[in-house]
């Protein structure tokens, strides 16, 4: 039972790894991924494969060079991406985008409204 949960742990992180990659645009062979990533070729090639994790330290950087949460990476959980949208208020938005706002915050909220 270990071994098949701990597959499945290296498949989920491998298919959210390649799409980390392809996201960021670190593509081509696996030497060009592994010194976009500043890790070996060897490396590169058994996360890829799914046969290896890589340890917190080399996660927390990849997810950096990604641009995507870590925890993400590793576990798959939501979102992908940090927050990078800032803070603004909707009279920041054009009268578009705030019909478009108002409407989804109504949607989500029409139980409390």
């Amino acid at each position: 039972m270990a071994n098949l949960e701990s597959e499945g742990i290296r498949k989920g992180f491998t298919e959210r790894f390649a799409l980390a990659l392809k996201n960021a645009g670190i593509t081509g062979s696996i030497q060009a991924k592994a010194d976009r990533l500043e890790v070996s070729k060897s490396f590169m090639a058994a996360l890829l494969r799914g046969e290896k994790l890589p340890a917190r330290e080399m996660s927390l950087r990849i997810a950096e060079k990604c641009g995507v949460r870590e925890s993400w990476l590793m576990a798959g959980e939501l979102p992908m991406r940090k927050d990078t949208t800032p803070n603004l208020p909707i009279d920041h938005w054009g009268a578009e985008d705030q019909e478009v706002i108002l409407g989804v915050w109504k949607a989500i909220n029409s139980k409390y409204i």
